[in-house]
């Protein structure tokens, strides 16, 4: 890891908790997924993008995936979201998101109906649910908003489907967790 890496990390940690133990509150965290283009199987579309966004820390990632449904890209927005707080030491943690599907699901309801129930939905409930307890988070709530008040990470997920970037596999990028993050400054982007 290069030295302004390793600084950046250091500096990033420290305004995280120094931020984290004066409140409270909750810190919103705002995840969203974006999906264009079908291509001919089953649920799975062309190209995929993921949204995070954390205003208090001005921390966004914008993330181009290999082609999954809109449903499991707002999945794996609130997955990377949940491991990216988990990451920079957020325990008090509110995500905001407008899938109602998902939003439901993190808080542990399954569809009861067997017509209803997706098994690939159902790992990615169980990831959430895992991530979920006291092991890394003190208090959490997932909260269904209107898209309009979820604009930034819509964006951002927007965004990351127009990259040139090559798309990446969600499980290899769960498993080694490397996000990446953008923090803004007052002088512009880093």
């Amino acid at each position: 890891m290069g030295l302004q890496k390793k600084l950046y990390e250091e500096s990033l940690r420290k305004r995280v908790t120094i931020k984290e133990s004066n409140s409270n509150e909750y810190i919103n965290v705002y995840t969203d997924g974006a999906t264009v283009g079908y291509n001919g199987k089953l649920g799975t579309v062309k190209e995929v993008g993921i949204g995070i966004w954390i205003p208090a820390f001005e921390l966004r990632a914008s993330i181009k995936l290999k082609g999954i449904s809109n449903n499991e890209a707002e999945f794996m927005a609130l997955i990377l979201g949940m491991r990216t707080c988990n990451e920079i030491g957020i325990k008090r943690a509110r995500f905001n998101m407008d899938s109602m599907i998902v939003k439901n699901r993190a808080q542990g309801n399954r569809p009861k109906k067997a017509k209803n129930r997706n098994e690939r939905m159902d790992n990615f409930q169980d990831i959430v649910l895992d991530l979920a307890t006291e092991e890394y988070f003190t208090q959490i709530e997932f909260k269904h908003i209107p898209r309009e008040l979820n604009e930034k990470a819509d964006e951002l997920s927007k965004e990351a489907t127009i990259k040139r970037d090559e798309a990446v596999d969600f499980i290899p990028l769960l498993e080694n967790f490397k996000i990446p993050i953008k923090y803004d400054t007052q002088n512009g982007e880093s």
